[in-house]
C-alpha cells in the first residue's frame, strides 16, 4: 500500500490526542486513518493498493500498525470499519441471535479462518451479519483491545437522514462505492459496487433501480466520499439521472467539501 493522502493540519502542535477519536477504515486495497478533535478532522493518512490482495494487504496493514507514529499512543476512543464483501441484512423479527452462526455460515459458505460479527441498526430494524478475516480481526484487536467494530455499510446506514422518498445514498471509497437504496423512504438494498470502468457503476445502478420499479428521472442520488465532481463517472451519471446532489461538510483546506463527509459518518456510528 502506498501513501496517497496525507493532512495534518495543526496535530503536530497539539500536545496530545488522549481525548481524540481515532477512525481506521479498512479493506483489502486501502487503510484510512483518521483523527477527529471537537467534530473536525486534524490528521488523515489513506493508504491505497491497485490490487486487493488479501496476504499482501495483512502485512502491509501489520507494517503501518507497528511503525505509525500516532498508533503508538492511546485514544479516548477507537473505531474500525470493515469493508468486507460478506455481509446480509436481517430484520430484527426474524433474527434469532442464537442461530446467527447458521445463517451466516448459509450466507457465506463454510469460510475458514473467518469470524462472523454482528451491528445492529437500530433506526432500522435490522441486524447486519458479516464475516472479517481471522487474522485481520486478531491484528487489530491486538493493537487496540477497547476498540468498536463496524462493517462499512453501518456507517451509511445509521447516518441516513429523513429525505427523498426515492434516493440512492453513496459514498465513494478507493476502488469501492458503498450504495443504499431506497423507496417510499423505505430500505430496500445496501450493496458495494467494485467498479473496473465507467459504466459498471451506470449499469448496476441502473440495474438496481429497474428492479425496484424506479426510473431515473425520479430517483435521486445523493454523493460524497473520493471523487472530484468532474470525474468521467459524475458526468456518465450527470446524463442519466437528473438530480444529483453532494453530501458536504465544513472545508478542508484543498480538498473538496465532500470528499471527507464519509469520515464523520464514521465517527458518529454507536452500537
Amino acid at each position: 500500500m502506498q501513501l496517497k493522502y496525507h493532512i495534518h493540519p495543526d496535530i503536530h502542535r497539539m500536545p496530545s490526542v488522549q481525548q481524540d477519536k481515532l477512525i481506521l477504515d479498512i479493506s483489502f486495497n486501502h487503510l484510512g486513518i483518521a483523527i477527529i478533535r471537537d467534530h473536525q478532522l486534524v490528521y488523515l493518512d489513506l493508504y491505497t493498493s491497485q490490487v486487493a490482495d488479501e496476504n499482501a494487504a495483512l502485512d502491509d496493514i501489520s507494517s503501518i500498525l507497528a511503525e505509525h507514529e500516532w498508533l503508538q499512543t492511546s485514544f479516548e476512543m477507537v473505531k474500525v470499519f470493515y469493508h468486507t464483501h460478506s455481509s446480509i441484512l436481517v430484520p430484527d423479527a426474524l433474527f434469532n441471535p442464537d442461530n446467527s452462526d447458521v445463517l451466516s455460515e448459509w450466507q457465506f459458505g463454510d469460510v475458514v479462518h473467518t469470524i462472523s460479527m454482528k451491528d445492529s441498526i437500530a433506526k432500522e430494524s435490522l441486524q447486519l451479519l458479516y464475516a472479517v478475516p481471522e487474522a485481520l480481526h486478531h491484528m487489530l484487536t491486538a493493537n487496540f483491545p477497547k476498540a468498536k467494530y463496524f462493517h462499512a455499510h453501518s456507517a451509511l446506514l445509521m447516518n441516513e437522514t429523513e429525505g427523498e422518498s426515492s434516493h440512492i445514498n453513496i459514498e465513494v471509497f478507493p476502488g469501492e462505492w458503498t450504495c443504499s437504496f431506497w423507496k417510499n423512504s423505505k430500505l430496500q438494498l445496501v450493496r458495494s459496487i467494485l467498479p473496473e470502468a465507467a459504466d459498471d457503476i451506470c449499469y448496476t445502478l441502473l440495474h438496481i433501480c429497474n428492479q425496484f420499479n424506479l426510473t431515473p428521472a425520479e430517483t435521486k442520488i445523493s454523493l460524497a466520499g473520493l471523487i472530484d465532481k468532474d470525474d468521467p463517472v459524475i458526468g456518465l451519471l450527470s446524463t442519466l439521472f437528473n438530480n444529483i446532489s453532494w453530501k458536504e461538510m465544513e472545508g478542508i483546506s484543498n480538498y473538496p467539501n465532500h470528499f471527507f463527509t464519509p469520515v464523520f459518518n464514521q465517527s458518529l456510528c454507536e452500537l
